[in-house]
């Protein structure tokens, strides 16, 4: 058991083999929107030779993390490795650091068959209860939409399937988004409504300690989001010819699509927009990838980052948030404004944990 402040504890496991208080040194927790299986990030230093040969790709990492009681625990989450640093020190030391993801390796790797006619919020609702073990969230009972055609599933990862249905997903006013959590929890959010309907209003006064949340930074405003080369087909990697040198590689096209947005083209170069194996669509269909596209990078333009110098499950991922700023505050005008979290990230070290979240604000 690690101990890290004001009586809370944290239990960090790597195949059933137990991280001692003295190995500890920082620990990443993070929960992203747009589909994404959550993160951890672990950094530690042991003089155990065998910790170190346990610690490789596959691995399993348990985290528990509570406060006065370990039955009532605040985070309990498995993990599996996907990238580790081992540096061997003086004196026998090892430093080692270790990434992975949740351990649900099946909703992004294993192919399903499925398919449903009805309109698509019902269908992933189906579709997770059926295929996944991720618990709804009940707010889910609350969306509707308009798009009643056949969604099929044909022998992809359910993933996938959710992001190329969404893609094609319209209601009037709408704007869906998904987002799991650290405690295993499927979120599907009308964001359009979410955004007018905030969880929290907060009033920050950066120069008083009482308030709520501490703006920790505001994210550099750049033209990345990539819209005109993906309305022309154009993914994040295209290929390119030497002639000259008779060889084939991989350029940039100078757009980082994968952290702004879901529509990726991946190193595939053109995007192949997909087509459901199915001649009953619904009415919208076609308007449905451009509807969405812009809807998107509307909430990927600028964010802020809300600090809470604690741990804080306050807010979830695609809540509402209004941040208010004193009119009198030079930094007003740029930070104030209608939000919806896009990510929590979780920071944790032998004595400190604390917790950020980050806002995306729609700026259109």
């Amino acid at each position: 058991m690690i101990g890290i402040v004001n009586e809370w504890s944290l239990l960090i496991t790597i195949d059933s083999i137990e991280i001692e208080h003295i190995e500890f040194n920082s620990l990443t927790l993070t929960e992203k929107t747009d589909n994404q299986l959550p993160s951890f990030a672990l950094a530690i230093r042991t003089n155990r030779q065998d910790l170190s040969t346990y610690i490789f790709k596959g691995s399993i990492v348990k985290i528990l993390l509570y406060k006065d009681n370990r039955d009532d625990y605040d985070i309990l989450s498995e993990f599996i490795i996907t990238k580790t640093s081992v540096t061997p020190l003086e004196q026998y030391n090892f430093d080692i650091v270790c990434y992975g993801i949740f351990n649900n390796l099946s909703y992004i790797l294993t192919p399903k068959i499925y398919s449903k006619k009805d309109t698509l919020v019902n269908c992933i609702k189906d579709n997770i209860k059926t295929n996944t073990d991720f618990n709804l969230s009940k707010s889910i009972d609350e969306l509707t939409s308009d798009d009643t055609q056949s969604w099929i599933q044909h022998n992809i990862p359910c993933r996938e399937f959710i992001e190329r249905s969404l893609k094609r997903s319209y209601s009037d006013n709408k704007f869906f988004n998904v987002a799991i959590t650290l405690d295993n929890e499927f979120i599907l959010s009308d964001l359009l409504h979410n955004i007018n309907n905030p969880v929290v209003t907060t009033v920050i006064r950066p120069e008083e300690s009482s308030s709520e949340f501490k703006i920790q930074e505001v994210d550099n405003i750049t033209n990345n989001t990539g819209f005109l080369e993906i309305s022309l087909g154009l993914g994040s990697v295209i290929n390119d010819y030497n002639l000259t040198e008779d060889k084939l590689t991989n350029v940039s096209s100078g757009v980082d699509l994968i952290s702004n947005n879901s529509f990726d083209g991946g190193d595939f170069g053109k995007i192949i927009h997909n087509e459901f194996n199915s001649f009953e669509t619904h009415d919208n269909y076609s308007k449905a990838f451009i509807y969405n596209l812009t809807n998107r990078l509307k909430f990927s333009s600028y964010s802020i980052k809300l600090f809470v110098n604690d741990f804080s499950n306050r807010l979830k991922l695609n809540d509402g948030v209004t941040v208010m700023v004193p009119t009198e505050t030079s930094t007003s005008e740029y930070y104030s404004g209608k939000y919806v979290v896009d990510e929590r990230t979780i920071n944790l070290t032998n004595n400190n944990i604390s917790t950020t979240y980050k806002c995306n604000k729609n700026i259109l």
